[in-house]
């Protein structure tokens, strides 16, 4: 699944070059992509999400998708993430695709 990130703020604040975006299947890390400028509407974020494959790990679809950011400068992780949804939904989806912010 592809999730195509065009904005990340944390506390009122953009992510920073560095700072981390991971997809979230429960507790499994499905994907995840270094933010290296800032993003927009014209520098999006492409982020694959992995699906399950026999014993390898990844996404079951039809479970809802979670994101945690990594930021970088802090070394701090925060798991309560908040996506608007502008194309696509909060459900894994085989061959599907998201646009979030």
């Amino acid at each position: 699944m592809n999730i195509n990130v065009m904005s990340a703020i944390l506390d009122d604040m953009d992510l920073e070059a560095g700072d981390e975006i991971g997809i979230f299947d429960g507790d499994v890390c499905v994907g995840f992509g270094v933010i290296d400028s800032a993003i927009s509407m014209s520098n999006i974020l492409a982020i694959t999400a992995s699906a399950k494959d026999g014993d390898t790990p990844g996404f079951t679809a039809g479970k809802t998708i979670s994101y945690r950011f990594w930021d970088a400068s802090a070394g701090v992780e925060t798991s309560e993430v908040v996506a608007i949804y502008q194309q696509g939904d909060e459900v894994f989806s085989t061959q599907g695709s998201a646009y979030v912010a």
